[in-house]
């Protein structure tokens, strides 16, 4: 009996060391105020400074993007939002990463993990980072950064005449990591696909390996959606 007690405390006390070295490799499902405190940081870290706090959904003036906000989550593909200036494309990504920071915060674990490897980055910054990075110490940060986050924004794409190269790299590196990515951009996909070729939207869709979606926004009827990828889930 006294032997059966032994044992007993200790697959407890393996349970209990081993129940604290994930809660602190992962993070307790608990919220925890360190972890409050770094969801905030992330966020005025990673968004630009107009999308870090206050409201966002007023700002969005297409429904088709508020549809888009609630659709993405982790286990979708690839987004793709198209609209003219102002429409509110920036305003959706970032309406949907800090859900992610704010899930994550209240979930812990690997929700946390994933939210803390989301990165914000416009296609004129990464290429500018590629340009002004030493020659010979390798890729620059913020590209490596883009090619292996769990979520990557690549937000404005089109944007600057020289990003070709650098958009259709990260696209291939997310691509074979099969990792989703968010993309706004004034372009239409046909323009789209004219500027970086159709190789890189078609890696670019099949980020993930998951259902993509497409939101173009240009019509005059805002509650208009076209699903230019296959289905709507």
């Amino acid at each position: 009996m006294h032997r059966l007690d032994e044992d007993l405390r200790e697959a407890i006390e393996r349970a209990r060391a081993a129940t604290e070295q994930n809660q602190s490799r992962f993070g307790s499902r608990v919220p925890s105020d360190e972890r409050r405190r770094r969801a905030e940081e992330l966020a005025h870290e990673r968004l630009p400074a107009y999308l870090a706090e206050g409201r966002l959904e007023g700002r969005i003036r297409d429904a088709s993007l508020q549809g888009a906000v609630n659709w993405w989550n982790w286990e979708r593909g690839s987004l793709i939002m198209l609209g003219p200036t102002g429409c509110g494309k920036s305003t959706a990504a970032g309406l949907i990463v800090r859900r992610l920071l704010d899930e994550a915060c209240r979930a812990g674990g690997w929700d946390w993990q994933r939210a803390c490897s989301t990165w914000w980055y416009s296609a004129t910054a990464l290429e500018l980072a590629r340009r002004h990075h030493p020659i010979g110490r390798g890729e620059a940060p913020e590209v490596t950064r883009a090619c292996t986050g769990k979520l990557l924004v690549l937000d404005d794409l089109g944007w600057s005449p020289n990003d070709v190269q650098v958009v259709a790299y990260v696209l291939h590196e997310r691509m074979e990591r099969q990792l989703s990515t968010i993309v706004t951009s004034s372009l239409t996909k046909a323009d789209l696909t004219a500027r970086y070729g159709d190789a890189v939207i078609r890696r670019l869709l099949e980020s993930g390996r998951r259902l993509p979606k497409v939101v173009e926004c240009f019509e005059q009827d805002v509650d208009d959606v076209k699903m230019l990828a296959a289905g709507d889930r």
